[in-house]
């Protein structure tokens, strides 16, 4: 029997985000990070757990957790590619983003 974690809090797309996302994952020339992580929040948006999600994909819950928190975070920019940690050992430090053009 697993031990039940912290509660996650509820991941919710509006119907925009959700086309977009979707069409990521559709259309055949997004690059497969991006499509990954667009699955990664469908996922989690129909209210599966960072282990449920993880397992399907055949990821790391890390890796679930991580675009979890930055889409929660960000909203959809995080996850088209516009916006990435700090890159480690930086001055800005691990929880500043930078913004890409």
């Amino acid at each position: 029997m697993s031990r039940p974690g912290p509660k996650i809090p509820p991941l919710s797309v509006t119907g925009a985000q959700r086309t977009v996302l979707e069409g990521w994952v559709r259309r055949r020339s997004t690059a497969q990070a991006l499509a990954l992580r667009s699955r990664i929040v469908l996922e989690s948006a129909e209210g599966h757990s960072i282990a449920e999600v993880s397992r399907r994909l055949g990821i790391a819950p890390e890796t679930v957790r991580a675009w979890r928190r930055r889409f929660l975070d960000r909203g959809g920019s995080c996850v088209g590619g516009r916006c990435r940690l700090a890159e480690r050992g930086s001055r800005r430090g691990p929880d500043r983003m930078r913004w890409r053009r």
